[in-house]
């Protein structure tokens, strides 16, 4: 059994070269904590074989932000890191992920609203895309924790540091609650350069 608070290595090493490489594409970064998760009204069985919705969320996701920046001055990619867990209650499994953006582009993941044209509505979208829902029917399955946006950078309210974000993130690489051995990932990041590695 884990301790509750243990991280592990391989994962908290990836997250750390995750947060450096991503502050140094922009000149300033917005990280995003978020969790996702599955309809309650799902069969445990069909969330716990589902091995594809979070590559289908990156990639919707994505999508969205290309469009949305593309014709303006600051233009922003979809930089990741998340992680698989199963709930001790309910047994199902959900995602924990930070987000990383165009500081330029993104100062907010914005309010809980997804009828505003918003980083949140954009994340609910590609959440309730991945499932293959409409996106009314993802109403309750994106939670924003408290304390959701980090900014690294130059500004006034740009006051956090990579070392903050880090922080924030090992939550993602601790071992308990965990699945492994059912060859399935539990944990993921954006690539990372070698060289920037």
């Amino acid at each position: 059994m884990s301790n509750a608070n243990e991280l592990n290595q391989s994962y908290y090493n990836s997250l750390v070269s995750f947060c450096q490489y991503q502050v140094n594409i922009y000149s300033r970064t917005l990280f995003v904590r978020v969790d996702l998760h599955y309809p309650s009204v799902w069969d445990t069985s069909v969330c716990l074989a589902d091995s594809l919705s979070i590559s289908k969320f990156v990639a919707a996701l994505k999508v969205r932000i290309s469009n949305a920046t593309k014709d303006k001055t600051h233009t922003s990619s979809v930089g990741y890191a998340w992680c698989k867990e199963i709930s001790p209650t309910t047994e199902k499994p959900h995602y924990h992920i930070l987000l990383a953006f165009n500081g330029n582009s993104y100062i907010s993941v914005g309010m809980p609203d997804q009828t505003v044209n918003n980083l949140f509505a954009k994340i609910c979208h590609s959440w309730a895309s991945a499932l293959g829902l409409h996106p009314g029917e993802a109403n309750g399955l994106v939670y924003v924790p408290d304390n959701a946006n980090y900014r690294v950078g130059s500004g006034a309210s740009w006051n956090h540091s990579v070392d903050d974000v880090i922080q924030r993130g090992s939550y993602l690489c601790k071992k308990a609650t965990k699945v492994y051995g059912d060859r399935t990932r539990s944990f993921q990041t954006s690539r990372v350069p070698k060289e920037a590695s």
